[in-house]
């Protein structure tokens, strides 16, 4: 049996036997009839309630006002403004590295990611107010998710079953800022503000945020925007660490061992002296700006309205480039050198001035509608639509060499809610979204690259004798396309099972297990050229398959007063794991992936 199936397999047994185990603890609870354990269970689910849950909406699950208790204990955990004012950070992934199993990969001030329990890229996905960024950031870990943490009203990472809601693939989990631009209710005093002002004397760091809500009888407007900026930061040494300098060196030397004289290597090796700032981090700046404009209209059948943003980052990408700077000399410039040689001073000189730097642009219109009972058996109908636009230059001492454009972005996402049926609580619906992708390196554009994927989710709860269940299912068809290499049709199955089951009043114990395919991304099978800002050159695989993951978490949560205590493990297995691997080749002077 091949590994996929046995995957298949795995994952359609566990859901069977959930099934199942719901089924037989709903034949026990209807025979047994006891007052006192029924007392005892309403006990214990209102202590757990009251503990865990009370008064937390969590806005990416709609099942959450629900009285879905097993929210928190399937790993739906939520930030409001308050928690976020006192971790408050730099960017997104800093504000979640506050979370256990969350660390932030970063790059600088200006980009990080984060990392849940091992999984970044494609597999953490991060939505602004329940929808994709469609922005750039799965490729490469230079480009920032497009989420400020300083419009936040509330940020909500989620796991298990609920990852389905939002697409395949994201088996690290999903975080998602909700930013209130789109208003869903009236100020309770007609208008609602908060700002704040920030300094650092490090890097002369300067930030500044408001938000303003007002409330005119039925309509609410919103107003937000934002400032930072930051020069160069100090740091307690030197950016290169000797190890990376003696690996940089070595390969410096072996690539003039092959391509010059045993008597120029002397020269060579010690023109090529690898430059290690100190003091301060180079290209380690940033400045970033954006605001929105949102406009709702609010009645007891719920609310529409719409919301026009902007955002807009010039940083700095600390890394080592000098690989592509050479090559670049060295390519038809071999007279320039031959001047280098005799004037080293201005050589370091220039080195100096070397500026590695990313300037992105972004705007964004969003539409909503919500409705509170609108049909029988649908408690509420949420309909969303995002269109965007995204793009960026990677220069080289402001020369632009890569070049980043996703164009024409919709996502679109419909979900319904039902009351209990058969004591089952639900939520389903579709997501439709498509854009064009654009890379462009030398001075050169690629084709489009278009991309459509239309998905259709279930995740559904239901609670037996204080166990709590939950499944969750997604078909999703993801169709890319290249003038060059034609269409790639992917056909992804994704599903999810969990359970929490309170051993003591104070301490609950929690199961999941999830499948999860994800399609390769436009950028992994067409993408071809100099990617800079991370020093290296990319080639394009078109014949990437669909990646499968199987993971099972078992996790501990003891919550007791002002202790909570949580121990989480995990095992994951993955088919076709998609990753950058070098080659060992040299091209423009970057190693090859």
């Amino acid at each position: 049996m091949s590994g996929t199936k046995l995957l298949r397999l795995m994952c359609v047994v566990l859901l069977l036997a959930s099934s199942t185990i719901c089924l037989a603890n709903n034949g026990e609870k209807e025979s047994a009839g006891s007052d006192s354990t029924n007392d005892d269970a309403s006990s214990n689910q209102s202590d757990s309630e009251s503990v865990q849950i009370e008064e937390l909406t969590v806005v990416a699950h709609p099942l959450s006002t629900a009285g879905v208790r097993a929210i928190s204990d399937i790993d739906v955990m939520s930030l409001d403004h308050n928690n976020l004012d006192r971790v408050r950070a730099e960017n997104l992934a800093d504000v979640v590295a506050e979370v256990p199993g969350i660390r932030s990969a970063s790059y600088g001030s200006g980009a990080a990611h984060p990392v849940i329990h091992g999984m970044e890229g494609p597999r953490v996905l991060i939505l602004y107010d329940r929808l994709r960024p469609m922005d750039v950031s799965s490729l490469g870990n230079d480009h920032p998710p497009l989420v400020d943490p300083f419009v936040a009203e509330q940020i909500e990472i989620l796991k298990g079953p609920n990852t389905l809601l939002f697409g395949s693939g994201s088996s690290g989990g999903v975080i998602n800022a909700e930013t209130g631009r789109i208003p869903k209710g009236i100020p309770d005093e007609d208008y609602e503000y908060r700002f704040e002002l920030r300094t650092r004397d490090n890097g002369e760091r300067l930030h500044g945020a408001a938000h303003v809500d007002l409330g005119f009888e039925d309509f609410v407007v919103h107003l937000d925007g934002y400032s930072r900026t930051a020069s160069d930061y100090e740091i307690p040494g030197c950016a290169l660490s000797e190890a990376l300098i003696e690996q940089m060196e070595h390969e410096e030397e072996h690539g003039h061992e092959e391509e010059h004289e045993e008597g120029h290597e002397e020269e060579q090796e010690e023109e090529h002296e690898v430059d290690n700032p100190c003091g301060t981090l180079p290209n380690s700046d940033v400045e970033n700006q954006g605001g929105s404009l949102g406009l709702s209209f609010v009645r007891d059948w719920g609310h529409t309205g719409f919301s026009i943003a902007n955002a807009s980052s010039s940083f700095g990408i600390p890394v080592e480039h000098g690989h592509h700077e050479d090559a670049h000399e060295e390519e038809g410039h071999e007279e320039e050198h031959e001047e280098e040689h005799e004037d080293e001073a201005d050589h370091h000189e220039d080195e100096e001035m070397h500026r590695v730097h990313i300037e992105l642009d972004y705007s964004r219109f969003d539409w909503e509608i919500g409705l509170n009972d609108p049909f029988e058996y649908v408690d509420n109908l949420s309909w969303r639509i995002g269109l965007s636009d995204y793009s960026h230059d990677e220069l080289d001492n402001n020369v632009s060499e890569t070049t980043l454009e996703r164009t024409d972005a919709l996502d679109s996402r419909l979900v319904v809610t039902t009351p209990k049926i058969n004591d089952w609580t639900h939520a389903f619906g579709w997501q439709f979204n498509r854009s064009s992708f654009i890379f462009g390196t030398g001075g050169r554009k690629s084709n489009p690259i278009d991309t459509d994927r239309l998905g259709f989710f279930w995740v559904g709860h239901t609670q037996h004798q204080q166990v709590d269940y939950q499944l969750g299912l997604r078909l999703e068809n993801v169709v890319t396309s290249h003038e060059s290499y034609g269409e790639k049709d992917f056909s992804l199955f994704s599903a999810s099972a969990g359970f929490a089951y309170p051993l003591r009043s104070d301490l609950m114990l929690d199961v999941t297990s999830d499948f999860s395919s994800r399609a390769p991304l436009a950028e992994e099978l067409f993408v071809e050229g100099v990617h800079l800002a991370i020093g290296s050159h990319v080639e394009a695989n078109p014949d990437l398959a669909s990646e499968e993951i199987l993971g099972f978490t078992v996790s501990l949560n003891f919550d007791s007063g002002p202790l909570h205590t949580s121990v989480t493990g995990y095992i994951r297995w993955a088919e076709n794991f998609i990753f950058d691997t070098p080659t060992g080749e040299i091209e423009d002077g970057l190693p090859v992936y």
